[in-house]
């Protein structure tokens, strides 16, 4: 999920002139927008503190209809609050996977083919993937992955596709000679280059419905074929029997690519360099982490009260989420009075007050940013327990403390389940970590 305070313009200008204004929420699909991450959101907005609990309500709809419809894109542009202190999407579009349409009955009934591509229309009479695009180079494939590579590989070299067209592997005859129309029909387009892997289609059917598109429209582009797999001999033999203008390639090549490319590879290397490392720094920390608490392990059971725990000791920067509660107030005095270093809490729609001088955020992600935090204890309301252990994952705190009795056990698995991909750590207590 984005969102963007720069309302009322397109996204990819935001992107580009300032992306720090961008903000990203990444959804776990089996959980949804998870609250916490609504509020984020709420409160990088700038909403206003008593609207954030009705944009959290907002977005989790919004995602919701997003699920529900099958739906690629959802965009509200722009989001209003009104006088009155509503949200309204003053306008908004979607669009909806094409393959999910046959249970869409609703969503069905607003189609209108006068504002389709006709060439994207006339495709999808045969079962054709086509979409067209801004170069001068046809391209024909079978198979979406190849088609991906063969338009990566038209760039690389210094083209432009002109579409994207995917056959696919059951294609015969016929379909072939309708995609070869398709291409033809695109003014644009100055040659056509066709890759095929000859699998479930054969290479001399693909051949044959070549070379009857060829005659029945008039070849009038260069064309250049490609072909592997099933019957590729036979293929090129009706190809080169045929009379036609057409030109057979073996392989993809292997010219050196214009300097601009090469540039671009250096970065690209440049990135996965930083990757490896940036991993690398990962496992360093890890290990070191392991050896920490190994350590830690090995000295004696503490005997007095202001004794530590092996996981939390006196240079832990503990948060309490949960802090202004009753429950969270009385266990965060009490490890207070243990010890241990307590540098913030967290009460969304309290941030900016305090609590006997501790200072309290609206968000884990600004409490850690601000107090540089490396555990949380969390005394939320029992159901609210599983998103306040993702939240404290999302905002990369090494440790979570919580206990997990009154929370269902499908819930405690999706956080459990956010941490492992973190590659965080959860202590499930039953008794409080005081």
């Amino acid at each position: 999920m984005i969102a963007s305070q720069e309302g009322g313009v397109e996204i990819e200008e935001v992107a580009a002139r300032s992306p720090e204004a961008i903000h990203r929420e990444l959804l776990d699909p089996l959980v949804g927008l998870a609250a916490f991450q609504g509020r984020r959101l709420a409160f990088k907005l700038g909403l206003p503190k008593e609207l954030i609990n009705k944009a959290v309500a907002f977005f989790s709809a919004l995602v919701r209809a997003f699920h529900d419809c099958d739906a690629s894109l959802a965009e509200i542009n722009p989001l209003v609050v009104t006088k009155a202190g509503d949200l309204v999407a003053l306008d908004a579009k979607m669009s909806v996977d094409d393959n999910a349409l046959f249970r869409q009955a609703a969503v069905r009934a607003y189609r209108d083919e006068n504002e389709e591509d006709p060439r994207e229309r006339e495709a999808a009479k045969f079962d054709l993937s086509y979409i067209a695009l801004s170069g001068n180079i046809g391209c024909m494939v079978n198979g979406a992955g190849l088609a991906m590579a063969t338009m990566d590989i038209v760039k690389y070299a210094g083209g432009e596709p002109a579409n994207f067209l995917d056959v696919g592997g059951g294609a015969n005859a016929e379909k072939v000679r309708e995609a070869f129309k398709i291409l033809l029909a695109d003014a644009s387009v100055r040659t056509i280059f066709i890759n095929i892997f000859g699998g479930i289609l054969r290479c001399d059917v693909f051949a044959e419905g070549v070379v009857a598109a060829a005659r029945e429209i008039g070849l009038k582009v260069p064309l250049v074929v490609r072909m592997e797999g099933t019957n590729v001999d036979r293929g090129k033999q009706i190809l080169a029997e045929s009379g036609l203008a057409i030109q057979t390639a073996a392989d993809m090549g292997r010219r050196r690519p214009p300097r601009r490319r090469r540039r671009a590879g250096c970065a690209i290397m440049r990135t996965r360099a930083k990757e490896r490392r940036e991993r690398r720094e990962a496992r360093e920390f890890t290990s070191r982490a392991d050896a920490h608490r190994s350590t830690a392990a090995q000295r004696p059971r503490a005997r007095g009260r202001n004794q530590m725990s092996i996981l939390i000791d006196r240079s832990t920067r503990v948060i309490v989420q949960g802090i202004t509660g009753a429950t969270g107030q009385f266990h965060a005095q009490a490890c207070r009075e243990y010890g241990t270093q307590i540098v913030g809490g967290v009460t969304p729609g309290k941030g900016g007050t305090d609590l006997e001088g501790i200072p309290i955020f609206d968000t884990v992600e600004q409490a850690v940013r601000a107090t540089g935090a490396t555990a949380t204890c969390i005394f939320v309301p029992h159901r609210s327990r599983p998103i306040a252990i993702m939240e404290a994952a999302a905002a990369e705190l090494p440790l979570a403390i919580c206990i997990t009795e009154g929370a269902s056990q499908p819930s405690i698995w999706c956080a459990a389940r956010a941490t492992s991909k973190a590659r965080r750590r959860v202590s499930s207590a039953r008794t409080a970590p005081g």
